[in-house]
């Protein structure tokens, strides 16, 4: 071992400047330091001994101080003070953006995508998979919505519209032909079809803040919440154990049939005879023109006036 007194007084002699900072021997004992620098430029202190040279195994490092030496580290390391930084984790990729979609033929589009304004098209309009719209979306035949879709707009089509799985609609829907509404569809205004609205929410909610008129029938299938719905055809509601179907107001043109567990937040006007099979709460008045039939083991509950211009039976 070699032994430096700390009384002695080295003189530090002068080197030409090195682009690799010297090696220490194994033998010398170098204390823990902290070196911070933007570099690979090894400082102008060298030890006071020539140092042997290293051995195949052995580590590069210089020192800060005189008597202070730094741990070893790799020579394959550019700078010590970047060895600590975390490696950047991938970020979410972009989401493909587009101006608005005007077309003389039909237009299918799968998503991610987000369109900037509205869609328009002479013929069909196919949207399926993560795509958002911030506008109105128009076609000449039918519209077709799937698999999360967000329309910041209304919908309106010269043919059928279906809305299904993860719809979000913050407009009206429209349409000269039939509507269907199919599993977790979200409406935030009214719904009007030349012809028939299906809604089903048996793969999820369907909810209409709306109103929702007919020129024909409505059916009504599963979980579903809707402010009001007017029809000038028979209103068909129905829906399975522990499911629940929430109208606000129903007034009906061609009849009635409820089938399971239905409550009417309002009044309840129907035309046309009414068949219950299950329960028919009604919260406001209840008024038919017509026959009114509660099966055996039905309930009907009317809050307000009942009013029957008919029979009605108890089977």
């Amino acid at each position: 071992m070699v032994r430096i007194p700390g009384d002695n007084k080295v003189q530090i002699p002068e080197l030409p400047y090195t682009e690799d900072p010297p090696a220490y021997t194994p033998y010398d004992t170098p204390e823990q330091s902290i070196i911070t620098g933007t570099g690979t430029s090894a400082p102008s202190i060298i030890p006071a001994e020539p140092p042997s040279p290293p051995s195949n195994n052995a580590s590069s490092s210089f020192p800060q101080k005189l008597n202070t030496r730094t741990p070893a580290f790799h020579s394959s390391s550019s700078s010590s003070s970047f060895n600590n930084i975390p490696t950047p984790t991938s970020s979410t990729p972009n989401i493909p953006t587009s101006n608005s979609i005007s077309s003389p033929r039909s237009v299918s589009l799968s998503g991610p995508l987000q369109i900037l304004d509205s869609v328009s098209a002479a013929s069909s309009i196919t949207l399926s998979h993560l795509i958002t719209i911030f506008g109105p979306i128009k076609g000449s035949s039918k519209i077709q919505l799937s698999d999360r879709i967000t329309v910041h707009g209304d919908i309106n089509s010269s043919s059928t519209v279906l809305l299904e799985n993860d719809i979000r609609v913050l407009g009206t829907v429209k349409s000269s032909s039939s509507v269907e509404l199919r599993g977790n569809v979200y409406v935030q205004g009214d719904v009007k079809s030349a012809s028939k609205v299906v809604m089903e929410g048996t793969g999820g909610q369907v909810r209409v803040e709306g109103r929702v008129e007919a020129s024909s029938a409505v059916v009504v299938r599963g979980r579903v919440e809707v402010q009001s719905v007017q029809c000038s055809g028979k209103i068909v509601v129905q829906c399975a154990e522990k499911q629940r179907v929430v109208l606000g107001e129903l007034s009906s043109r061609g009849g009635l049939e409820i089938e399971g567990d239905v409550e009417v937040r309002n009044d309840l006007k129907a035309t046309g005879n009414v068949k219950i099979k299950g329960k028919l709460h009604v919260c406001g008045d209840f008024t038919v023109n017509g026959n009114v039939k509660v099966q055996a083991g039905s309930e009907l509950i009317v809050d307000g006036r009942r009013t029957v211009h008919g029979k009605l039976e108890n089977a």
